[in-house]
Parts: structure tokens; sequence; C-alpha cells
């Protein structure tokens, strides 16, 4: 890979061209670039070229990673409200219900409810029902953990 040719050579300002290209434009991209682009900046530099990644990339699981990587929470938490991504959701669950367990059960709360909107099969009813399950008991360990 060109990457690893700048590397190589030592030529800095292009493999942080390359690996930010890498990031931003390749679906094959993992966090050990990100990470690996992150080592080349100072602390300073990197909040200025860490938020224009953020800006450029397209929400999803990618996105995520990196804002969980950043530990930006309420960044990860605004994608996943404008997300459709009832699995996004679910993954960062955990992570999040502790600082915003009342926006994380709105966020459920009206994905249920689109779900409701539709008619559909038992199989559909079924995967509403598991969903409302999956908020209750979410809901109770969350409370739970903020009781001691």
């Amino acid at each position: 890979m060109k990457k690893d040719i700048y590397k190589k050579q030592g030529n800095i300002k292009a493999y942080r061209e390359e690996l930010k290209n890498l990031i931003l434009f390749f679906n094959d991209t993992n966090l050990e670039d990100y990470v690996e682009l992150r080592s080349l900046f100072s602390d300073k530099e990197w909040i200025k070229e860490r938020d224009s990644i953020i800006e450029q990339l397209t929400p999803g699981r990618f996105l995520c990673e990196i804002l969980e990587t950043e530990q930006l929470y309420e960044q990860l938490l605004d994608v996943l409200l404008r997300s459709d991504d009832k699995y996004l959701l679910h993954q960062y669950t955990d992570l999040l219900s502790e600082k915003y367990p009342e926006r994380l059960l709105q966020i459920y709360r009206e994905n249920v409810e689109k779900q409701a909107e539709s008619t559909g099969s038992r199989k559909h009813y079924y995967q509403i029902v598991e969903e409302l399950r999956s908020v209750k008991q979410k809901s109770i360990k969350t409370y739970k953990k903020r009781q001691t």
C-alpha cells in the first residue's frame, strides 16, 4: 500500500494524507488506521484534525467507533439519535446508559413507535415486543446502577 511506502520513506506529510484518505474514502478502513493517524499529531493539532475527520464521515459504525475511542459520548449519542440502525443503538446502550439514561429511553421509545406505526406479520409484532422487553430490562439495570 502507498501508506507503507510513505512510512518507510519517512514522508510523514504524505503518510498522514494517505491515512486520512483511507479513513474518509474507503469502506474497509479500520480503527487501527485512525489510531495510527492520531499518533502522528500533537494533542493540540489532533483536535482540529479529528474534528475535520468526524465532520466528513458518514454516520454509521465506523464513526461510532471513532467517537467511542475519542470518548465523545454526547456526539455518539447524537449519531445514534439520527440513525435508524437499532443494532448500533444496542451496541452502545451499555456504554451510554449511565450518563444518558433518559435520552436513550427516548430513542428506544421513538424506534418502537416507528415500528408500531406500520402493520405487519406476527414476526413484526414479535420484534416490537422484544424491543420493549429490551428497553424494560435496560431501564431496570440503569435504575439499579443509579441506586448504588
